[in-house]
């Protein structure tokens, strides 16, 4: 890999250092470009690496395993389903039900991926956890990355202050095209992979049959929608199925677009009006 040929904008990324073997850091993989790019380019800089991918709701992925057998280094696979379930998967469903709109990502980064992943790979002797979020650490805090288009922070905002100083993100101060420019020059077999969808354990476009099945059909309690003076102008399924500011998917038919303003939990009414 030393022998490497790569583009003048990106040798500062693959730069060797003898310092560098003398820390360890385990690279968090989850098989998709980002992450397979930070352990190839770590591992140019001399530093000693292993990966790590999370076992969540399902099998995971093969790909991270492939490279790091592509990498020569260690993977091993750390399995949070328990947790996850718990922390993540419930707490998704239980906040739709109280017809709150969640964010499963930020759940899952303060608990599982930078407390539970991150505690196992400092448990392995290394000093840092690396990850492939576009995002950067400036004077210890986190800062938006150089993609404006993958901004991560808010996603990784309720990360606790003190875990920071054993974290590192490589790839801040790229943008995801040149990323994956780099990748193709690197090697990295998945360069041109898909990115993951926002919600990884539910599918595209099924998220009403996820809850009725991850609740055993409680989030289905149909009421109506009505307008700020309580005119019923249609029907819901259930306030699971619904956001505030939603406008799109209301299955009502007005002169106006009308938003979803409140929900009347006492009534079992979605409020709805316009822009104003």
């Amino acid at each position: 890999m030393n022998n490497i040929k790569i583009s003048a904008e990106f040798k500062k990324y693959v730069e060797y250092n003898p310092e560098n073997e003398n820390t360890v850091i385990g690279v968090a993989m989850s098989g998709g470009v980002d992450s397979s790019t930070v352990a190839y380019i770590l591992k140019q800089q001399g530093y000693k690496i292993f990966g790590v991918t999370m076992k969540t709701f399902n099998d995971e992925d093969s790909d991270a395993k492939k490279v790091c057998e592509d990498l020569g280094i260690e993977h091993y696979v750390l399995d949070v389903r328990d947790d996850f379930k718990e922390k993540v998967m419930d707490y998704f469903v239980n906040e739709y039900m109280n017809g709150r709109t969640p964010n499963p990502c930020m759940v899952c980064n303060r608990h599982i991926k930078f407390g539970r992943m991150l505690d196992f790979i400092l448990g392995k002797g290394a000093t840092y956890m690396a990850t492939g979020h576009y995002t950067k650490l400036k004077n210890g805090a986190l800062s938006v990355g150089d993609d404006g288009n993958k901004d991560q922070v808010y996603f990784l905002s309720q990360i606790k202050k003190e875990r920071l100083k054993n974290i590192i993100f490589p790839v801040g101060d790229l943008e995801k095209p040149r990323l994956r420019e780099m990748a193709k020059e690197l090697g990295v077999r998945v360069y041109s992979k898909k990115d993951s969808q926002e919600i990884c354990f539910v599918k595209d476009g099924k998220l009403k049959e996820f809850l009725i099945e991850s609740s055993a059909g409680k989030v289905l309690n149909p009421g109506n929608i009505v307008d700020k003076n309580g005119k019923v102008l249609g029907k819901h399924d259930g306030f699971s199925f619904y956001t505030i500011g939603q406008r799109k998917g209301l299955g009502i038919s007005t002169e106006e677009p009308l938003y979803v303003l409140e929900f009347d939990m006492e009534n079992n009414n979605i409020i709805v009006g316009t822009n104003e």
